[in-house]
């Protein structure tokens, strides 16, 4: 989910910490980021991490993610 309706403005600081990742969610995309940038600077277009299988498309959601905690 990347969006909620608000009918008050006391639920807006709900809704942001709802949507907000947990510093595990940070801390797995951080690592994922970075390991993925480090092989796209070798050519690679796909890496394991963590036992996973990331692609490019993994890759832009975790960007996301981290744009979405204000990381990026």
């Amino acid at each position: 989910m990347k969006a909620k309706f608000a009918i008050h403005p006391l639920q807006i600081d709900i809704i942001n910490e709802a949507f907000r990742p947990n510093e595990k969610e940070i801390q797995f995309a951080q690592g994922l980021v970075a390991a993925f940038e480090e092989a796209m600077k070798q050519g690679k277009a796909a890496i394991s991490y963590e036992n996973k299988m990331c692609d490019v498309p993994v890759y832009k959601r975790m960007v996301n993610l981290l744009k979405r905690a204000g990381l990026r």
